[in-house]
């Protein structure tokens, strides 16, 4: 049964997007991309949301490409503008789950530098239960030990449990794939809700948080993938 849902946090509760910030900059979308495809890439973010501090990060890669160090350096002073706001009807939507006596967690990739004025920010965050940010435990998805950390803290079974993200998972190796994924049979919530917030069947990932081993080489258990079904559920 069911009892908990955890939700991330871009894409999903925010809209978090570094174009919001460096197309008018750029003033050309393929300039944006390159930009953000070769230089601060969403690799490198991610290093930043495992805890590495935002101004070392900057002055290294202003360093290694000088041409380009004014833009570089605003990922740093200009990081607000890549946020435009809660993705519309989020707020209503997880305040319903909330109604109907689910338990709400979000467990984020996002950097401890950044995230407290997003908290602040935003009232969505208020709906939460307990949360786990990345770049405050110095961990990321998809480590094992990010979701232990996650179920340890606030006393949660993984079988519970529905994470819902937009994104698998992905790694290199097959067996860093450390949990295992499944739709679990419950509508939760409605997939006409989702399909309209997000207008798109196949945007969030419904994921079932099952046994989660203790360590990275641990026994990985079966991975399945479920994206959402075609049939609509009973609207909220």
């Amino acid at each position: 049964m069911i009892k908990n849902i955890v939700f991330d946090y871009g894409a999903v509760l925010v809209d978090w997007n570094p174009h919001y910030l460096y197309d008018p900059y750029f003033g050309d979308r393929a300039k944006a991309d390159w930009f953000l495809g070769n230089i601060c890439t969403l690799e490198w973010n991610t290093t930043l949301d495992g805890g590495r501090p935002f101004r070392e990060a900057c002055l290294e890669m202003a360093q290694k490409y000088p041409d380009y160090r004014e833009p570089i350096l605003m990922y740093e002073t200009g990081w607000r503008k890549m946020v435009k706001g809660e993705i519309p009807g989020m707020y209503e939507v997880v305040k319903s789950l909330k109604d109907k006596g689910y338990s709400i967690y979000g467990l984020t990739n996002w950097s401890a530098e950044t995230f407290p004025w997003v908290r602040e920010t935003f009232p969505i965050f208020d709906l939460l239960d307990g949360m786990v940010v990345s770049g405050e435990e110095f961990l990321l998805k998809p480590s094992p030990e990010i979701y232990n950390l996650l179920l340890s803290r606030y006393g949660l079974k993984a079988e519970e449990c529905i994470f819902i993200d937009d994104n698998p998972p992905m790694s290199r190796e097959r067996r860093e794939w450390v949990w295992s994924l499944s739709y679990s049979g419950e509508r939760i919530p409605s997939f006409r809700t989702w399909n309209r917030i997000f207008q798109s069947k196949s945007r969030l990932l419904f994921l079932r948080l099952e046994e989660i081993p203790a360590h990275a080489d641990s026994e990985e258990p079966a991975v399945e993938v479920y994206r959402l079904p075609q049939e609509s559920g009973p609207s909220l």
